[in-house]
């Protein structure tokens, strides 16, 4: 019963039944990286060389959150029938935790 209130990412990270929609898809989007394997590790060098553009070593917060709303487009790009973006739609439900994340 437990199993089926929580959602387990295989980073070892759970979310209780309470969990939204948008954050098990944030998640989804960014859980990879958490992995300890070596595939996991190399895609975490990849992602910080997308955000640090300049390659001065240091993500600026403008970097990163370029770089996040560049994943959360690519995953969810905007639907051109409706006009929603729901990438973007993420990108801003979550702006003020990756804010404070940086800070």
């Amino acid at each position: 019963m437990v199993a089926a209130m929580m959602r387990s990412f295989s980073s070892g990270l759970s979310v209780g039944k309470s969990a939204s929609k948008d954050l098990i898809k944030f998640m989804d989007c960014f859980q990879p990286l958490a992995e300890k394997t070596d595939e996991a590790q190399e895609a975490r060098k990849n992602a910080f060389s997308a955000a640090d553009p300049n390659g001065n070593g240091l993500c600026s917060l403008a970097e990163l959150e370029t770089w996040v709303l560049g994943v959360l487009v690519g995953k969810f790009p905007k639907d051109k029938k409706s006009g929603k973006e729901p990438g973007k739609d993420l990108w801003d439900a979550f702006r003020p935790s990756y804010i404070k994340a940086f800070s």
